[in-house]
């Protein structure tokens, strides 16, 4: 063997090495990530469930909560109703409330699987043991309200009613979801973008609403909108107990906020600061305005508070900063003692103020996320007009056209008609420039038949003569019939051309070439002059508009040759488009 023939077969020897060492890194790695993603599901289903704990032992808490604001007489009466409704609740949303919540969709109505439910899938099971949690919140909302008033079998019948049918069906309207993708949304409400976090709307405004309706059936307690004097034959029987009630629940609705993220992940300490500095704002502002309207502090006041914050930020805490969830826990605070008030005016006997807590703070809870909601946080992109308006204001230099088009916009008046022509400068133009009066903004329709716009801003120059009439060009389109703006200045009619030219057919993409779209920086203003128009070139977005001004002025057919970025990019959506 020669030493060549060696080299090859030292080489040879080498590269199968490096073969098996990148083979057995990448075997390494790949169990790394299997470890993991196992650790991760594992540590997801352990939060869950602890989580899922928390919540029951809200049901310790509300049990407290209404035996100590009730009269003492009907308290083992309201304790027992507290126990039964879980059962009651659990069960029959095992055996069909699940499926209607979860199940596969019926034109996002409600759910039509896991009847009885008996899957062995561990990731449906926890799910199930957390939402069985909910659906006895909701029911349990109830007792509170209609405390002291109802027969105990009617009452059962109301709690089957409401964690079998009305939850359910009001939850998957919101959060059904295909558990092999959950990013696929299944209800009505969740297919338009609906949020709630934890359930603002669908737990505790559907309680809310339930027991609300259940009191205006049934009336108050007899006798107990008689005299100031005789009102304390009415006081709770056990104050103390309410208040640990009312701690309990505080407590509980961690669990509530922190498993309803579903994961155990780094947003957690974000929910659990926004879920007690809401509870503590909300206890705040209620006791605040009980001192005021009582002349003293108010029991009902300072226990209901705390749990009117927590509501409210039910829907939100996951989607707001801790300065937001301040503002949000002290409104909810304020609607609530408010509601106490007006159902004493009203002369609607709610036992444990379910309806300023869970009825009004739902609501407002449910508001509250389009009001304070971040859209990163809440995985949705920003308003159009968010996204546009730093482009619109921009001085960048080659001028961004959605700059181009502020300019403009801000020149015409209702009578001023545009004409608009190309591909980018099409998209950007027809929806951030409005016509004030129909047939006054014209382009090239979704077919984007490009050279149209300069013999349409023509004709709408004679059909109209006394009007503004512009025609919003880019580079590329304008090059496609530029020979009628001769036409224009045989028969002076002065319409004022304004060019986006970003030097080319469509926008450059970084690392895409398109071999015959670059057309450099063409001169239509010079063509113009030559022509016997008027003409201006523009790279400054300050000039843009003494530019169109100056253009309109001269009283001649104009182009205004605005140099505009070549890197803008909007894209097409059919009829509308997305701005880049």
């Amino acid at each position: 063997m020669t030493v060549a023939e060696l080299q090859i077969l030292v080489d040879k020897l080498q590269s199968k090495i490096s073969q098996l060492e990148l083979t057995s890194k990448g075997a390494i790695k790949a169990t790394e990530f299997r470890l993991e993603a196992v650790l991760q599901a594992n540590l997801d289903t352990f939060w869950l469930l602890i989580c899922a704990i928390l919540v029951f032992l809200m049901q310790a808490g509300f049990m407290c909560l209404e035996s100590g604001l009730s009269r003492s007489k009907n308290s083992i009466n309201v304790a027992l109703k507290n126990i039964t409704d879980f059962g009651i609740a659990v069960v029959t949303f095992w055996a069909f409330g699940f499926a209607l919540m979860y199940g596969t969709s019926v034109m996002g109505l409600f759910g039509n699987k896991f009847y009885f439910f008996t899957t062995k899938v561990a990731g449906y099971q926890t799910y199930f043991v957390f939402q069985a949690m909910f659906v006895a919140t909701a029911a349990t909302i109830i007792s509170g309200a209609v405390a002291e008033r109802l027969r105990f079998f009617s009452y059962v019948i109301i709690t089957f009613v409401t964690s079998g049918i009305l939850y359910p069906i009001v939850g998957h309207w919101a959060w059904a979801f295909d558990f092999t993708n959950p990013t696929v949304k299944f209800g009505w409400l969740g297919k338009m973008g609906y949020l709630d976090f934890a359930g603002a709307s669908v737990v505790h405004s559907v309680g809310g609403w339930v027991a609300l309706a259940i009191l205006l059936i049934i009336g108050s307690r007899t006798g107990r909108f008689r005299k100031d004097k005789d009102k304390k034959l009415f006081q709770g029987s056990n104050t103390p107990i309410a208040a640990l009630g009312a701690l309990i629940l505080w407590f509980g609705w961690f669990g509530f906020n922190g498993g309803a993220n579903g994961a155990m992940d780094l947003k957690i300490p974000l929910i659990l600061i926004n879920t007690f500095l809401s509870a503590s704002f909300g206890l705040i502002f209620s006791s605040a305005m009980g001192i005021i309207v009582m002349k003293k502090p108010e029991p009902l006041f300072m226990i209901t508070g705390p749990l009117a914050g927590l509501v409210s930020i039910t829907a939100s805490c996951a989607y707001v900063n801790p300065s937001e969830a301040i503002y949000i826990g002290a409104i909810g605070g304020i609607l609530s003692g408010s509601t106490i008030i007006l159902l004493e005016k009203l002369k609607i006997d709610d036992v444990v103020s379910a309806i300023p807590v869970h009825l009004v703070g739902g609501m407002w809870g449910t508001i509250s996320v389009a009001i304070f909601g971040d859209f990163e946080m809440m995985g949705l992109e920003k308003t159009r007009l968010e996204r546009v308006e730093p482009l619109e204001n921009s001085n960048q230099v080659p001028i961004h056209p959605l700059r181009l088009c502020k300019e403009l916009r801000e020149i015409m008046d209702e009578n001023s008609i545009i004409s608009i022509d190309g591909n980018e400068i099409l998209h950007y133009g027809r929806q951030s420039i409005p016509a004030y009066l129909p047939g006054h903004s014209i382009n090239s329709g979704p077919t984007g038949c490009m050279g149209v716009g300069l013999p349409y801003a023509i004709g709408a120059k004679i059909a109209k003569p006394n009007n503004t009439v512009f025609s919003l060009h880019g580079d590329g389109s304008l090059g496609m019939n530029i020979q009628d703006f001769d036409t224009a200045v045989r028969h002076k009619l002065p319409i004022v051309v304004v060019v986006s030219n970003n030097e080319g057919w469509t926008a450059r993409v970084e690392g895409i070439r398109k071999p015959g779209r670059e057309l450099g920086f063409t001169r239509f203003d010079l063509i113009a002059e030559s022509l016997g128009g008027y003409g201006e070139m523009v790279d400054d977005p300050k000039e843009i508009k003494p530019a169109i001004i100056r253009a309109i002025d001269s009283g001649l057919p104009a182009i205004v040759n605005v140099h505009t970025d070549p890197t803008a990019r909007a894209i097409s959506k059919f009829v509308g488009s997305k701005m880049e």
